[in-house]
């Protein structure tokens, strides 16, 4: 475990491709936040889940403190920042809510790079993952400026702050079949994290 490094499990996307909001999904018995934050908890001394105002049906009891975005409405970005705002370290493990199969192994990896750069993250071809991510405080103010200039597209941040990036080679080493940032947006993803999940169990 890292005390000097916050998780934050982002968890206020609607869900509309699956009719229901992604922190409440169910693989077996558990929803995957309960798993992910399971998960965050052994990687990081404190873990802070950012929801919206219209998501009231976490799970109790979870082993986490949750905020509401302080700016609701705009996007993942907006979640990122209410994150950091409320991280009380300078390095922060940034992950959605539905990614089931992260690889605790590559994201401890990935926060041993952080010190001296703004953002760490995976960058396969031209695919970059900037909600599976490690992200400095320094980050904080790009945000704000983004939020000013009306734009809410979190891979712009890439091109304002210092990134240093996982190419596919060192994600190999971890994760050969690139599952860590695997997530579910719809009903097919649902339907094939269902049977990788009874893979694995088996």
């Amino acid at each position: 475990m890292n005390d000097n490094v916050t998780a934050i499990v982002l968890a206020g996307g609607k869900g509309k491709r699956l009719g229901q909001a992604k922190a409440t999904l169910k693989l077996g018995d558990r929803t995957i936040i309960e798993e992910v934050v399971d998960k965050m908890n052994g990687l990081a001394g404190d873990v802070l889940v950012v929801t919206s105002p219209i998501q009231d049906d976490l799970p109790r009891g979870l082993p986490a403190k949750v905020y509401t975005d302080i700016h609701p409405g705009r996007s993942a970005l907006g979640g990122v920042y209410t994150g950091l705002v409320k991280s009380s370290t300078e390095y922060n493990l940034v992950v959605a809510c539905d990614m089931p199969f992260l690889n605790l192994e590559l994201l401890t990896y990935m926060m041993s790079l952080a010190p001296g750069v703004d953002m760490v993250t995976i960058k396969v071809g031209s695919n970059v993952e900037p909600l599976h991510a490690v992200y400095s405080k320094s980050c904080i103010g790009y945000i704000e400026d983004m939020f000013e200039r009306g734009d809410l597209q979190v891979s712009h941040l890439l091109h304002m702050v210092d990134v240093r990036y996982i190419d596919e080679h060192e994600l190999d080493g971890y994760d050969p079949d690139h599952l860590s940032f695997f997530n579910i947006n719809n009903k097919a993803d649902l339907a094939h994290a269902m049977r990788l999940k009874e893979v694995a169990a088996k």
